[in-house]
């Protein structure tokens, strides 16, 4: 899995869909927006909630979060001759990333991780380690190597430890989530009957992908969108092109595909059940042999791919894989729905008590709670 993959307190990018099409942007953008999220998250999340071990931060950084009032006027850093407070830090993350917003985040979570022990869910450090390194080797093979990726961060002022570390206190809380919502589920005949009819019942069809977007950035134009969709295609056509020459689909997808949830994994796809649901673009797919690679196939989304059906399997009655759909059930990534419909309830079964004057204010700027996907609930 790559970073958008694994589940969070807001946003999940595993979804039930047979593909998941992921927005694709310049680097040096993706990488300052991750700087400045991780700069937010690291402010809501309290210290003394880590459940696992971190990596060693800097010692400006520890001084920072360890003790955040403690010197409001030592200068964290100069800026063409102006200085940044360690106070105006803080002040300034309030407001760019909300009050109310930053606290409905920190309610979320402190509500998983006390719902979480209760239940004995925990997260190993080996299994937060080993997520953030499959991370940083999708960034680092995106990016032309460890040393592009350290430049390419470097750019805005951040090591490749700080990103590690940052990545470490996500993962954490994600996976944990991951298991919390996983937990909850109940399986009975009908949400097996559902799963049946999207899955068994149908020929079932294996493929890879190898994705190329053409996605115009906000502001460009007609013109621009043309462009992008010939370099796109050309693209498409060349992958499918050194694939029917003898290289290797799985390698040029990890490398090229632009499809970030998928490519670490070859460019694998979960089976794509052949019903009236799909896509219509889908049906060229259905038509290839096992071990074909198609020309490139346009996605009304926004980009061309090059397809390879892997396998075929052929339709099972439900008594032969009553067995495995419940395992799958439970074992399958959460959904964003499913995620979010389980911080709700969780949030109303919960005491949250919180002044009055801060209820109102929140009510006021219109940045309460409801902007975390959460529900206001018992707040008292």
């Amino acid at each position: 899995m790559g970073e958008d993959s694994i589940p969070s307190v807001s946003r999940l990018s595993s979804r039930l869909e047979p593909i998941s099409f992921v927005d694709v942007t310049k680097s040096a953008t993706r990488i300052r927006s991750l700087w400045l999220l991780s700069a937010g998250v690291a402010f809501a999340f309290v210290s003394g909630c880590r459940m696992t071990r971190e990596p060693e931060r800097p010692q400006v950084i520890e001084a920072v979060e360890g003790e955040p009032w403690s010197d409001p006027d030592k200068v964290l850093v100069e800026i063409n001759g102006k200085p940044i407070t360690q106070g105006e830090f803080y002040h300034r993350v309030l407001r760019q990333f909300g009050t109310a917003k930053l606290l409905a985040g920190v309610i979320a979570q402190e509500i998983v991780l006390q719902e979480a022990k209760k239940s004995g869910i925990v997260v190993s450090e080996k299994e937060v380690e080993e997520k953030v390194d499959e991370i940083l080797a999708v960034e680092e093979r995106r990016a032309g190597g460890a040393q592009a990726l350290a430049s390419e961060y470097a750019k805005v002022g951040v090591t490749l430890p700080e990103v590690r570390r940052d990545h470490f206190r996500e993962v954490e809380t994600q996976l944990l989530l991951s298991k919390l919502v996983r937990s909850l589920r109940t399986v009975n005949a009908e949400v097996l009957r559902e799963y049946y009819k999207q899955t068994y019942s149908n020929t079932r069809y294996q493929t890879r992908h190898i994705a190329y977007s053409f996605r115009p950035e906000p502001g460009q134009t007609e013109m621009d969108r043309e462009r992008l969709m010939r370099e796109a295609y050309n693209k498409a056509a060349r992958a499918a092109d050194r694939i029917r020459r003898g290289a290797d689909f799985a390698t040029l997808a990890q490398a090229e595909s632009e499809d970030r949830m998928t490519a670490e994994r070859g460019g694998e796809l979960p089976p794509v059940p052949n019903d009236e649901r799909v896509p219509q673009y889908m049906r060229e797919v259905f038509a290839l042999s096992p071990g074909e690679v198609s020309d490139p196939i346009e996605n009304p989304m926004g980009g061309y791919h090059v397809f390879q059906v892997t396998a075929v399997v052929p339709s099972e009655s439900f008594v032969d894989c009553e067995e495995k759909m419940e395992r799958e059930i439970f074992e399958r990534e959460p959904t964003e729905e499913e995620v979010g419909s389980a911080l709700i309830q969780l949030r109303k079964a919960a005491d949250v008590r919180m002044p009055d004057s801060f209820q109102s204010a929140a009510s006021v700027t219109g940045r309460g709670s409801q902007d975390s996907g959460s529900s206001a609930g018992n707040t008292k």
